[in-house]
């Protein structure tokens, strides 16, 4: 169970709350073409190529390039790995939006981790 749901269940995040970090990390999250051109993957025509498809089509951006030929699935997986590690940290978003400060993310992540166990 992800952190944030474990506070949402134990009632220590309200809603509101748990969409506002949601929305904060998908705000922070890097386009992948964007990501794609810096790991050197799609050239800047690439992902011209793909955007336009995928807008034409209504795909996904990383089906877009697929289907274009750009990517194969391994490297579309790779490149959507690389995109989640970029995201920043849950503990820092909620320590950032003031909803617990460091100690309290701490002990409650410390808390979370005991009870996966």
């Amino acid at each position: 169970m992800p952190f944030l749901i474990y506070l949402f269940e134990l009632m220590l995040l309200s809603e509101q709350q748990l969409i506002q970090v949601i929305r904060e990390q998908e705000k922070s999250q890097l386009p992948l073409g964007r990501l794609a051109l810096e790991e050197g993957m799609l050239t800047v025509s690439q992902v011209f190529d793909a955007l336009r498809r995928s807008a034409d089509r209504g795909e996904r951006f990383g089906e877009a390039c697929m289907a274009l030929g750009f990517l194969n699935r391994d490297q579309l997986i790779m490149l959507l790995g690389v995109q989640q590690t970029r995201l920043p940290s849950v503990q820092s978003l909620l320590i950032e939006l003031d909803i617990f400060n460091a100690d309290e993310v701490t002990r409650l992540h410390a808390a979370y981790r005991f009870a996966a166990l």
